[in-house]
């Protein structure tokens, strides 16, 4: 059965061994101080699906490139594995390679690991590699009974050309394998943007098939009808019919789409869908319509939102310019529903747009 929920979240107030390993083979990774899942990113001003990938550790070997970078290396620097440890000179180099980030991000080292309160339930390591005794790179990892969880890897630029962020990943790899783990989980890829391709580079992977729930062979993951190409199916067929109308339309991606995930009843009138079509017409310059697709309801809504307070808190933890031409087609503020009417099919939906907006141009 295809699982229909886009986004979960998992909190916790303590977290033993095996459950970790449990939820990394459930697909969640993660976030903070809590564990995180979702089938969707909007990246790039795109909505894209996520692949969750592991390395079996038991019959793993390492491709030549991946030894000879990680002999060049050894011979040249200092690589020290230890405690994990948040240090101004972790949080300077964080800071300075945080720009290589894409879409929301932390503004610090201590906010990715632990989110704004100190309630650390995981149990990491890291892994840092000096110039003498400059700081150069370093790597978080967590670990579980039988699972190892890559984290974050930062490295200082000017040192690129030795290729740091791999060599992380492959001494995380190596000291699973020492300690008898079996399975290394380096986060996710994207099914079309080829920005994480980068962790494929040491060795073979497995991918979660979303539809069934297993682990399997990347390509016959890929095979099945994504969660984006299912929205996307239906947001045509919603915008075949305003163009019959001759209404005017942006179709939007909506980066902030998990906050309505969260538990807390403060974010349930937070908009949930990961992108979404604005009817310019209906909206003024405080109240918005939109048309979206609920994927896991199998519903269509029409909507007023509007910005909510909580806009001027969120905004400092995604990257975002304003010339950034990428993502112009991006909703940049979190929106919150006034009201909200939902259809099981795209024939209410129009004929409910026909009574209400084009028939009557006004909201209610």
């Amino acid at each position: 059965m295809h699982k229909t929920r886009i986004v979960d979240y998992v909190f916790m107030t303590q977290l033993h061994s095996q459950r970790f390993d449990n939820l990394l083979s459930l697909g969640y990774f993660r976030n903070a101080n809590i564990m995180f899942q979702s089938q969707v990113l909007c990246l790039d001003g795109k909505l894209d699906d996520t692949i969750n990938i592991r390395v079996p550790l038991q019959q793993h070997s390492f491709p030549r490139h991946i030894k000879k970078i990680a002999n060049r290396v050894e011979k040249r620097f200092v690589v020290e594995m230890g405690e994990v440890e948040t240090t101004v000179e972790k949080e300077t180099l964080f800071n300075h390679h945080r720009k290589r980030f894409k879409g929301f991000q932390f503004h610090s080292l201590w906010q990715l690991l632990y989110g704004d309160n100190y309630n650390n339930i995981f149990e990491s390591k890291e892994i840092s590699i000096y110039d003498g005794s400059k700081l150069i790179a370093f790597s978080i990892f967590d670990v579980g009974e039988n699972s190892l969880a890559s984290i974050v890897g930062v490295f200082d630029e000017e040192y690129a050309r030795y290729s740091l962020g791999i060599y992380t990943m492959y001494a995380e790899m190596m000291w699973a394998k020492e300690n008898g783990y079996q399975y290394y989980y380096p986060g996710y890829i994207m099914r079309k943007n080829h920005l994480f391709d980068y962790k494929m580079r040491v060795g073979e992977v497995q991918a979660l098939d979303w539809d069934k729930n297993i682990w399997t062979q990347l390509q016959v993951a890929n095979q099945g009808i994504t969660a984006s190409q299912k929205i996307y199916v239906q947001l045509e067929n919603i915008k075949n019919e305003l163009s019959k109308l001759k209404i005017d339309y942006e179709v939007k991606i909506y980066p902030f789409y998990s906050l309505a995930y969260l538990t807390s009843p403060n974010f349930h009138n937070y908009l949930k869908t990961p992108i979404h079509i604005l009817l310019p017409q209906f909206s003024d310059g405080s109240k918005y319509v939109i048309i979206d697709y609920d994927l896991e309801g199998n519903l269509f809504s029409i909507a007023n939102v509007v910005y909510s307070d909580i806009n001027e808190d969120i905004r400092t933890w995604d990257n975002i310019s304003a010339d950034d031409s990428s993502r112009s087609n991006e909703c940049r503020f979190v929106l919150e529903y006034i009201n909200i009417e939902r259809f099981y099919n795209v024939d209410s939906l129009i004929d409910f747009l026909k009574r209400r907006y084009i028939y009557k141009s006004i909201f209610y």
